[in-house]
């Protein structure tokens, strides 16, 4: 799956839990995705597709690391297929996000994706 339909399934995902959300991926915000709930909550979500569980990590850029650092309302979705190859989504909240975290270079900033982060 290519980015902008990693996005898009993302996009759907959302619409089917009762959120609007819309692609910001190309306007260089540090993120993916602007959606909000009925009640006017928002998440602004980092996407990143992942070969789960082969490999627990994901690297964020510098910009993406620091949008999880100063905004609570940022969420990491790891796009991956199932050993079914059924794609499914892995959301990380801001907390679990900086609670995985482990600087490898001063650029990059790896988020482990074990289970008692995930979950999964």
């Amino acid at each position: 799956m290519k980015e902008s339909e990693i996005i898009n399934f993302v996009i759907k995902e959302e619409e089917k839990e009762g959120r609007r959300a819309k692609d910001v991926s190309k306007d260089k915000k540090g993120y993916d995705i602007e959606s909000i709930d009925k009640k006017g909550n928002k998440r602004f979500i980092e996407v990143k597709r992942r070969d789960f569980p082969k490999r627990r990590f994901v690297d964020l850029t510098q910009s993406e690391f620091m949008n999880f650092v100063r905004n609570p309302a940022m969420w990491l979705y790891v796009v991956y297929k199932d050993k079914s190859e059924k794609w499914k989504i892995i959301k990380l909240d801001r907390e679990k996000v900086l609670k995985g975290i482990k600087p490898r270079i001063i650029s990059k900033f790896e988020v482990s994706l074990r289970k008692e982060i995930t979950g999964v």
